[in-house]
């Protein structure tokens, strides 16, 4: 202990402790050092054979994201719902399943069963019911060329209807899927989100009460917008005034009036009242509020604020009156009239539209009893010299013309040995169908030309043959 500091350390009794604790701080560096230092590089130690499948089913979880997923959920819905739609017509449009025997279609089907039937109608007498039967098994019960919608009843077992929800219940920015059958009948869904849907007939009657945001194609024609359980919110379709979307309770509402029975008559009017009839000194008389001239071929000389005083033969004493006499008229008839106008009596005629507001013009002319119906078609563009012509527009199942083989969509070039090219060669046409003896039709069908002989009404045969024979 000769070092003085050593001495001191030693007579005060810390110099034990003065030694420990510096060889313990550099023991406790040492060991931290030690520890951040990497390990010292050692072989690698082979890894135990690991089975193949147990890797693939983990790379199999791991793609299903959560887009796959969401993916996979629409196209389930989509599947789901596609048993609740059909496909109508040639066109295969699709149509919603609304109830056990009802199916709901835009315009374009019950416009095809429309044309069919008059075309049928110009060659024979028709069943109304049997022709309104639909395709694939449906009938037209109800149509609405202004709302662009119809309604079919179904003739065979009971289909399974969607299920109606009120959307007015749903949040806002909830999913909605829109579903619609493609042309090969497979349903396809488009993803979207719930806007926001109103209450009222007023929105109803200006468009829309449905709002949604979905990317949906330009040439849709109708799909059902459903929850994520499928019921259905409502409807989007193409309508003549643009694309619509419906909800289920503004839904019904339509169904409701597609399938009303209701007739439209080319002339609407009412009473008039006690105080004008005596300042016109007129003791009956209706007068004429509305005037659907589109219903009439040619336009009648009638028009709206006309008084009407006499119709068929008849003078008028109410609007009543008039209903009943309008109704008891056959389409296509001559019907006479008298009105009031400016003080001034004006007499004419019309041809009276059918039920639904369409004309029954004399561009036709039906040649029944050889089992067709001729059609002047003024602004064809592929006629028999490249204008305008007379069409075959409708022939007759089983009668003579079907028999040697005319067919709907043939052109008449001449027929017994006459050309025809003018609206004016119907008289003509109608005269040489009454004849008692085979009639010569030459027939333009594409580029090729066609020339029969339709045989004569069986009634008419032996008649003719009497004759003959007694000429001779």
């Amino acid at each position: 202990m000769r070092s003085p500091v050593i001495g001191f350390l030693h007579r005060r009794g810390v110099l034990f402790p003065m030694v420990l604790i510096p060889v313990v701080a550099a023991v406790l560096v040492q060991g931290a050092l030690q520890r951040s230092a990497p390990p010292p590089a050692a072989a690698a130690p082979v890894p135990e054979p690991v089975a193949s499948e147990p890797v693939r089913r983990i790379a199999r979880t791991l793609d299903k994201t959560p887009l796959t997923y969401f993916a996979d959920y629409w196209a389930q819905l989509a599947e789901r719902t596609g048993p609740w739609l059909t496909v109508m017509g040639p066109g295969a449009t699709p149509a919603l399943i609304v109830g056990p025997r009802l199916v709901l279609a835009t315009i374009d089907p019950a416009l095809e069963v429309l044309a069919a039937r008059d075309r049928v109608g110009l060659a024979g007498a028709v069943d109304d019911q049997a022709a309104l039967a639909g395709p694939e098994g449906f009938r037209l019960r109800g149509w609405d060329e202004e709302i662009g919608l119809a309604v079919f009843d179904v003739l065979g077992d009971d289909r399974a209807p969607f299920t109606l929800t009120d959307p007015h219940v749903l949040p806002s920015g909830s999913h909605v899927g829109v579903v619609t059958l493609s042309r090969a009948g497979e349903p396809v869904v488009a993803p979207g989100y719930l806007v926001g849907a109103t209450s009222g007939a007023d929105e109803l009657a200006n468009g829309s009460d449905l709002t949604i945001s979905a990317d949906l194609p330009e040439t849709l024609a109708i799909a059902a917008v459903v929850d994520l359980d499928g019921a259905l919110l409502g409807l989007v379709y193409r309508a003549p005034a643009g694309r619509r979307v419906v909800s289920s309770t503004g839904l019904l509402r339509l169904i409701e009036r597609l399938q009303a029975e209701t007739v439209c008559r080319g002339i609407e009017v009412t009473d008039l009242d006690d105080a004008v009839r005596e300042a016109l000194v007129l003791e009956g008389g209706v007068l004429i509020e509305y005037v659907h001239r589109e219903a009439f071929v040619p336009e009648p000389s009638l028009r709206g604020g006309d008084i009407l005083v006499e119709w068929a033969g008849e003078r008028l004493q109410s609007a009543a009156q008039f209903q009943l006499l309008y109704d008891g008229e056959t389409p296509g008839a001559l019907v006479r009239y008298r009105v009031l106008r400016n003080r001034r009596r004006i007499s004419g005629g019309t041809i009276v539209p059918d039920g639904d507001c369409r004309p029954v013009g004399p561009r036709g002319v039906r040649l029944a009893a050889r089992g067709l119906a001729l059609e002047w078609v003024p602004g064809a563009a592929d006629g028999p010299a490249g204008g305008p012509g007379w069409l075959v527009a409708a022939v007759a199942e089983g009668g003579p013309a079907a028999a040697v083989g005319v067919a709907e969509g043939d052109w008449l070039v001449a027929i017994g040995g006459r050309g025809v090219g003018t609206a004016d060669d119907r008289d003509a046409i109608a005269a040489a169908a009454d004849r008692a003896e085979p009639l010569l039709l030459q027939l333009r069908r594409g580029d090729r030309a066609r020339l029969v002989a339709v045989a004569p009404p069986a009634d008419t045969r032996p008649a003719a043959a009497a004759a003959g024979r007694g000429a001779g």
